[in-house]
């Protein structure tokens, strides 16, 4: 009995000592010709996807999780209210802009570049939006606007941008987005079955010693 209690101290210390590393991704889709963000047209609908293609390998026993996560969206509107943007990932949907900003509207003489993270400013109400890093905001609907509802999942998959423009006259052009990914490397935990059967041979193991 007291060689199986090494034992699992042993096993338990290898799973919280051992080391972890950090790696920063980054995926985009970029519209070359862009694509209108109008009330009129239909909704845009973009993916990218994160695989072996664009991680960096790991070794075996150990994988990805998410520690962070930034959306870049490459757009102008001249009235930014009228924007809806949200990440869908999985089962989870978390909204960057949606009835937002009141009357301030997306500069595309800036650039046209905006992050979306957890710790961004706070969006202006009003004039121009220059480029820069904003905190998701979500008006009018019970919908999240918590990036940090992706930390600890794994990366790998379709991350699916959807945008749309939900009132007329006023319009704008989307030209793509970026998913950003801060990742840490974990250790991969043993499937249930397996520490089932590390218990069920408890017994055998005390008459063995005993033995």
């Amino acid at each position: 009995m007291p060689h199986f209690i090494k034992l699992t101290t042993l096993v338990l210390c290898a799973c919280i000592c051992a080391p972890a590393s950090s790696s920063t991704v980054l995926e985009q889709t970029i519209y070359p010709g862009s694509a209108p963000i109008s009330h009129s047209e239909l909704d845009i609908i973009s993916l990218v996807q994160f695989g072996i293609g664009n991680l960096p390998p790991v070794d075996e026993g150990f994988a990805y999780a998410i520690r962070d996560v930034r959306v870049r969206l490459d757009i102008d509107h001249s009235w930014a209210a009228d924007v809806e943007a949200t990440l869908t990932f999985g089962d989870l949907t978390v909204g960057l802009i949606y009835d937002a900003a009141r009357s301030a509207d997306f500069a595309s003489s800036d650039g046209h570049e905006y992050w979306f993270s957890s710790d961004g400013d706070e969006l202006p109400e009003f004039e121009v939006i220059p480029s820069g890093t904003y905190r998701p905001t979500v008006e009018g609907t019970a919908m999240s606007s918590d990036l940090n509802l992706f930390q600890g999942i794994a990366p790998e998959g379709f991350w699916m941008l959807h945008v749309s423009d939900d009132f007329a006259a006023d319009d704008g052009t989307f030209f793509g987005w970026a998913v950003e990914l801060d990742l840490d490397t974990v250790v991969v935990t043993p499937e249930p079955s397996a520490a089932l059967l590390l218990f069920a041979a408890m017994p055998l193991l005390i008459r063995r010693k005993r033995s």
